[in-house]
């Protein structure tokens, strides 16, 4: 975000991110300062930098003198600025630094030629950050201040669903959640998290789609949260990057803002950060897949998932089939060290049908299984809106598959129809008590889920568009490699993968 915008970050940015981090000691400021403890330098630290000039983030003391400095050429104000972030003492609102107390510090931490100038402009964008973070906090503790149950009530709405009627007013009770206040914080500029050290390891790997400057400081913020009069502590991680400047000349910034992960963290960010997206991919033993996202209601008023009724094609996110290409993780060979991954397993997905392009599109990615067994993919694409290569990052759950009653193995199998004149391709892949599918004729989509219920057999989950399944698939148990069906609309399926197990 520019930093004389109040515009908030784009969809892209990495403040809606996730990355676990670790904690150390903490010890509390004076509480009328600016929201940061420096950790020390050596002082024999004397080199500037673009951002040692232009960020003033990491040079704040909470007791810098109001003094004029030596050799001071230019009268800096003294007024300091109070911020819209409430004390955790109850004691009023946390006050930034002035103009002069920010040149003090510079001064003190060595950089000796800092332009006195440029420093009023420096504490502007110093005081925009940390409201834009606190923003970002105000927002997270809206949804989720008041327990899970009521975070999913507002998550499941989706991201501007759950935005909608939101009352902001700072200082009051918003949406029946105590407002939140800040406790303590601590700078960690020389701590990279994990997530933005993943970050550098994968632009180091794939320059093209994730060469980034590493994040320029770290903080991590205490925030008070109050649930029926109950307090809890809440450890917030912020990133603070740079990206390039606004066509203008203006500098803008990211900021990566996220609760540090506890269990409740993490179920949090998986309500946000998943929530208006039911997504299910389906992936084969001979690996074809079909992925399938839906976008969640976002209003009494539309239908819930699962339902016996077609949907809207509006509420189709994304529905695109076709086969993966995975590459094993290389596992160290040092005695003692055998889980640690040296490369990750890599995967290239090829898009052969795709509800967003006609053309057979790729995207790959890393997995990176983490200690929760959730498993972290970070990958690039082309945008086909944009057809710009564009990094991304997903969390994905393994689902143990089932069997359908009755049967004895594990089943699953492949069809595929296409026909190129009429502009149709199609996927249908069963794996388990789930069958997905994916057809394209010409500009019309249709997407299907079904899963398998004991008492009614196979129920739809999901189906948006015309009917795309041929005869007999939910009737027949089993499907032989090269068998061929033909649909009620005249569509020639083949079986092109079918296994069992068990």
């Amino acid at each position: 975000m520019p930093a004389n915008s109040n515009a908030s970050p784009p969809p892209s940015c990495p403040m809606h991110q996730s990355s676990p981090t670790v904690a150390k000691p903490l010890t509390p400021p004076a509480e009328s300062a600016c929201p940061y403890t420096p950790s020390d330098l050596s002082a024999d630290t004397k080199t500037s930098s673009k951002y040692s000039k232009y960020n003033p983030l990491n040079y704040m003391f909470s007791d810098i003198s109001q003094e004029r400095a030596k050799d001071q050429t230019v009268a800096l104000p003294t007024e300091r600025e109070p911020s819209t972030i409430p004390k955790g003492s109850g004691e009023g609102n946390w006050e930034y630094p002035s103009p002069q107390q920010m040149y003090n510090a510079l001064l003190r931490k060595g950089y000796t030629d800092t332009d006195a100038t440029a420093v009023e402009s420096m504490v502007s964008v110093h005081n925009f950050l940390n409201e834009g973070a606190w923003a970002e906090i105000v927002e997270w503790e809206r949804r989720f201040g008041g327990g899970l149950k009521k975070g999913w009530e507002m998550c499941k709405r989706g991201e501007q669903g759950s935005m909608a009627g939101a009352n902001h007013e700072a200082g009051a009770n918003f949406d029946g959640v105590s407002q939140p206040s800040l406790l303590r914080f601590m700078g960690r500029p020389k701590e990279m998290t994990p997530k933005a050290a993943m970050i550098q390891i994968m632009g180091w790997i794939y320059p093209s789609a994730f060469a980034t400057e590493p994040p320029f400081d770290r903080h991590d913020w205490f925030v008070q949260r109050e649930i029926a009069g109950q307090k809890k502590e809440i450890r917030y991680v912020i990133d603070y990057y740079s990206g390039p400047d606004d066509p203008t000349g203006e500098p803008v910034f990211y900021l990566d803002v996220r609760p540090a992960i506890t269990p409740t963290a993490a179920v949090e960010r998986m309500m946000r950060w998943g929530g208006d997206v039911c997504t299910l991919v389906l992936t084969t033993p001979g690996k074809h897949f079909v992925d399938i996202r839906i976008y969640l209601p976002t209003s009494p008023d539309e239908p819930s998932i699962p339902s016996l009724a077609p949907l809207p094609s509006s509420r189709l996110e994304w529905g695109f089939a076709g086969t993966a290409s995975p590459t094993p993780a290389v596992y160290s060979s040092l005695p003692g060290r055998e889980t640690e991954i040296e490369k990750p397993s890599h995967t290239v997905w090829t898009h052969w049908v795709d509800n967003k392009t006609t053309d057979e599109v790729q995207d790959e990615g890393d997995m990176y299984p983490q200690p929760n067994g959730e498993t972290m993919e970070y990958g690039a694409m082309e945008n086909p809106d944009t057809g710009k290569v564009e990094k991304y990052q997903e969390c994905w759950v393994d689902l143990e598959i089932a069997k359908v009653d009755e049967e004895e193995e594990f089943r699953s199998w492949v069809l595929r129809t296409e026909d190129e004149e009429a502009g149709v391709r199609g996927v249908l892949a069963r794996v388990g008590v789930f069958i997905q599918g994916v057809l394209r004729r010409g500009e019309d989509i249709s997407v299907g889920r079904w899963m398998w219920d004991a008492e009614r057999g196979w129920q739809p989950v999901v189906e948006i568009g015309k009917a795309l399944v041929p005869r007999g698939v939910f009737s027949q148990e089993e499907f032989v490699l090269g068998q061929r069906l033909v649909a009620s609309d005249g569509l020639k399926w083949v079986c092109v993968e079918s296994f069992s197990w068990k």
